[in-house]
Parts: C-alpha cells; sequence; structure tokens
C-alpha cells in the first residue's frame, strides 16, 4: 500500500486528530497509471521476446544435437563395419 507523504498536507503537524482525519480522507493520490501500464507493456514486451529467443535456441539446439547423435551413429557404425570383417578371420 502506498504511503502518504505527509509533508504534503499543509499544517499537518499543528492539526487536531479529527482535522488530521479528514485531511488524510481528503488526500488525492498522484495518478501513477500511465507509468505503470508503460512498465507493464515493457515487461510483458521483454517477456515475448525472451520467449522468442528461448523457442529459437531450443530449436537450433534440437537440431545441432540431432546433427551430432547422428554423426556419432554413424561414427559407431563404420566402427563396427571395419571390425566385423577381422572378427570373422
Amino acid at each position: 500500500m502506498a504511503k502518504i507523504d505527509i509533508t504534503k498536507i499543509e499544517g499537518y503537524d499543528k492539526m487536531t486528530p479529527e482535522e488530521k482525519l479528514a485531511a488524510l480522507e481528503a488526500f488525492e493520490y498522484e495518478d501513477n497509471f500511465s507509468e505503470l501500464e508503460k512498465y507493464k507493456n515493457a515487461a510483458s514486451k521483454a517477456n515475448s521476446e525472451a520467449a522468442e529467443w528461448r523457442k529459437k535456441h531450443n530449436s537450433m539446439h534440437r537440431t545441432s544435437s540431432t546433427a551430432i547423435f547422428s554423426t556419432s551413429k554413424l561414427t559407431e557404425s563404420r566402427r563396427s563395419v571395419s571390425i566385423s570383417p577381422a572378427a570373422v578371420f
């Protein structure tokens, strides 16, 4: 909850408790809606960009992992083929 800056209420320190209550009830907060909306939109945009980057990065990672896996399988197959004739003798 926002705190009220009582220095903005003129004569607050000299008021009676009833006057202080009335002054606090009548106090107008600054409208921060537009600034809050701006920050909210910026955060939303940053989250969207991060998700897009993550999706792209994960896609590239899967592609490279598949290529590495395929290469290792191919190398493994070549080894088994080159070993097989020697094992027969």
